[in-house]
């Protein structure tokens, strides 16, 4: 027997709340903060500030959210893609749970490490990236291709551009403290 929050979610549903409207204010709320935090489309008036563009960005972001909504394999990629990674908050929120709780030490509060917060960064970008690839189907084409080619050289130069480019980012982000006052 059908509840009836069961039936409101199907009358949703058939309304076009998740195909349409929830989509279109998705990407417009992304788009529109981006363009407004990067201040990408503003000139500069006379005392050399950035102009006011919310009119023209929410345009803009109107746009490209009509677009992405007209087009029902972009719309099925987000849904699908999201779905999943609310999976994964609610996965590390777990994780984070369980490791408070385990925490014993009652002087002071529990806290994720520097290293950690960033270890688990790091992972939770690799699991987005890999789940709008599989959605996208890309993901099994890099698999195939890294199973395929292993032991070929592309692979390997692909894996030490990673790892250089991983050592370069981790040396240069720990240059340390600088000074107070200081350059």
């Amino acid at each position: 027997m059908a509840s009836v929050f069961r039936g409101t979610i199907e009358f949703f549903a058939k309304l076009g709340i998740f195909d349409v409207i929830l989509p279109f204010l998705l990407v417009y709320t992304i788009t529109y903060a981006i363009l407004q935090k990067t201040k990408t489309l503003a000139g500069f008036d006379k005392d050399k500030k950035p102009s006011d563009t919310k009119a023209v960005d929410a345009v803009i972001s109107f746009c490209i959210a009509f677009f992405v909504v007209a087009s029902t394999k972009l719309v099925a990629i987000i849904s699908q893609s999201i779905a999943n990674i609310a999976l994964v908050i609610i996965i590390l929120f777990c994780f984070i749970l369980l490791a408070s709780m385990l925490y014993t030490n009652p002087d002071k509060p529990f806290e994720l490490s520097d290293g950690m917060k960033k270890a688990l960064v790091i992972v939770v970008m690799v699991v987005v990236l890999a789940i709008f690839f599989y959605y996208i189907g890309w993901l099994t084409v890099i698999i195939n291709f890294l199973g395929k080619n292993w032991n070929t050289e592309a692979v390997t130069s692909i894996i030490m551009m990673i790892l250089f480019i991983g050592l370069i980012a981790w040396v240069s982000g720990s240059g340390g403290k600088k000074p107070e006052g200081g350059k």
